[in-house]
């Protein structure tokens, strides 16, 4: 490789980095998250910065807990093998999703400006 190379990729690297920042930092708050499980609604409700809440969604495969806090959400305990929804952090702005697939519950932010 020469020096030039070196320096190209370089250059492709940070604009890459710039543009994922970018797009990831310009999403719109989120505004309503809707939970649904095995494809059928939930729940659905605005994400507030003050709410706080604690709840419980069974399903016939498992639980799931979810914690509604500081304008987020997260589930914070499941009883599913993988702990892949427990992992995934906290959901916030428009487009952000929460899925546990042994349970088939998906979370999942809308935001106010993606008119869904």
């Amino acid at each position: 490789m020469k020096k030039g190379d070196i320096v190209i990729i370089i250059v492709i690297i940070i604009i890459a980095f710039v543009s994922y920042m970018a797009v990831t930092l310009s999403r719109p708050a989120g505004s309503a998250v809707l939970i649904t499980v095995d494809g059928a609604l939930y729940r659905q409700f605005v994400l507030d910065e003050k709410a706080e809440e604690h709840f419980t969604v069974e399903t016939e495969a498992g639980y799931n807990v979810i914690e509604v806090k500081d304008g987020a959400i997260a589930v914070i305990e499941a009883d599913c093998r993988d702990q892949i929804c427990v992992h995934t952090k906290a959901a916030r702005k428009g487009g952000d999703k929460i899925i546990c697939l042994p349970h088939k519950l998906i979370i999942s932010i809308q935001g106010e400006e993606d008119g869904h």
